[in-house]
């Protein structure tokens, strides 16, 4: 038996069958989530299945159905370029395998986040979330408890963030879009519990924000999100919840996560990690930002993968003599691959003092840009596009010091480690925007 002959059978079987699982679990989800439960006007949450009880499910399960649906997908195509390209070798077309070759390769990338969510899931269990009260009350509580395969430790800090999002479908535009309209985080109080570690956690939810609403063209989300560093794989769990009108307390004692005891100190250690400051000897401070944290480095490399996935390509069309085709995908490769380089290897380093402050901007150590601004100059230190800290000038355009936090409210918090520091004031307000 000749593997070349059970290779085209085995590519379509694989490639059929992961799109099969993927169509499956999505049909099953949209009409469960959509579909008849008990339809009450009292209590509207009863018409999704999965909110006719306290116990509401993460997301855990949905994301490893499709991620290995696209697994079994890429595995596919990894095994057709296998067979094709034992017949391009043999022929000499090498153009031909460098235009094959990233598509293989990412075909490959794709099975590893697929065996590293079902090394979560068996590591943390599937993690539901039973709520108190049931559901979360607009102008009263939104809380519960989430059991986790953990061995218990007082130390580990658990993030619990709250969201109401609205997701809308512009007349012209083919894509839905998201905004935040309320969020608040906080820590969960964390207990012994028969599975390892009991995750308890609770909000005061303001009035007048939006219920949650079925999907549509035009409607609200509130979701749920509990994340963890812990050594070997992250904890990280999503919640889809029903929120409404009710007024509904806890039934026992309420927990506020947000006046958790470690919650100050565990934002401001998240905001260190990314920026470092040092004292400086004329009496003011240097402010570095960590040039490889997680996210940063995730960043980069997809885009430097993207990058090649599109150069390598352009380049064989080019040698191919396919000019157009090939220009476009070498541009569209090379813009990609700097983005991604530079994402990758810049740093910006700020030294604020009472003669001023000078950012510089390196890329791999070596200096590319400096800025300076005498203090008489500098309004005020405050958030520039979300997350950056930046110094606001009378010069113009903002001197950013640091970046990549990510969370706006990190970012807030090491901007008043800043001014503490260096005695510049602050301004920040938080702009959360609130469409009917």
């Amino acid at each position: 038996m000749h593997w070349q002959n059970l290779g085209l059978p085995l590519v379509f079987s694989l490639f059929w069958s992961g799109c099969g699982i993927l169509s499956a679990f999505l049909l099953v989800k949209e009409r469960s989530a959509t579909t008849g439960h008990i339809q009450s006007d009292e209590k509207p949450w009863l018409s999704r299945r999965e909110w006719a009880s306290p116990v509401v499910q993460s997301d855990i399960l949905f994301q490893l159905f499709v991620v290995w649906a696209i697994a079994l997908v890429s595995i596919s195509i990894t095994i057709g370029f296998y067979f094709l390209a034992r017949k391009i070798i043999s022929e000499g077309d090498f153009g031909s395998l460098m235009i094959l070759a990233p598509f293989a390769l990412a075909g490959l990338g794709m099975i590893t986040p697929a065996v590293n969510l079902m090394r979560n899931l068996f590591r943390f269990g599937s993690t539901p979330l039973i709520m108190d009260p049931y559901p979360g009350s607009i102008g009263g509580h939104l809380g519960g408890r989430v059991d986790v395969r953990l061995p218990y430790n007082p130390k580990n800090h658990i993030q619990v963030n709250l969201f109401c999002l609205r997701h809308w479908k512009p007349r012209h535009n083919r894509h839905m879009k998201s905004e935040t309209v309320w969020q608040i985080a906080g820590l969960a109080r964390t207990e012994r519990s028969s599975k390892g570690t009991r995750l308890v956690f609770g909000f005061d939810v303001p009035e007048n924000l939006h219920s949650s609403e079925p999907p549509s063209f035009n409607y609200h989300e509130w979701r749920v999100k509990i994340r963890a560093r812990i050594p070997g794989t992250d904890l990280n769990r999503g919640f889809d919840v029903p929120v409404f009108p009710t007024a509904g307390q806890v039934a026992g004692t309420f927990f506020d996560s947000t006046k958790h005891p470690d919650y100050p100190r565990y934002r401001q250690i998240e905001a260190l990690s990314i920026l470092k400051i040092d004292q400086d000897s004329d009496g003011g401070v240097i402010l570095r930002c960590a040039t490889y944290h997680r996210k940063k480095v995730r960043g980069g490399l997809i885009l430097l993968a993207v990058g090649l996935g599109c150069g390598l390509p352009g380049i064989a069309m080019l040698m191919d003599n396919t000019i157009g085709l090939g220009l476009i995908f070498s541009i569209l490769g090379g813009l990609f691959f700097i983005a991604g380089f530079y994402g990758l290897f810049h740093s910006i380093s700020a030294k604020l003092g009472t003669a001023g402050l000078e950012a510089t901007l390196r890329i791999l150590g070596i200096p590319i840009r400096r800025r300076k601004a005498a203090k008489a100059d500098i309004k005020y230190l405050g958030l520039y596009r979300g997350n950056w800290v930046a110094a606001f000038t009378n010069l113009g355009k903002p001197i950013t010091l640091s970046q990549s936090f990510g969370d706006e409210k990190v970012a807030a918090k090491a901007l008043k480690v800043i001014c503490n520091r260096t005695g510049y004031s602050a301004r920040h307000k938080a702009k959360n925007k609130k469409r009917d």
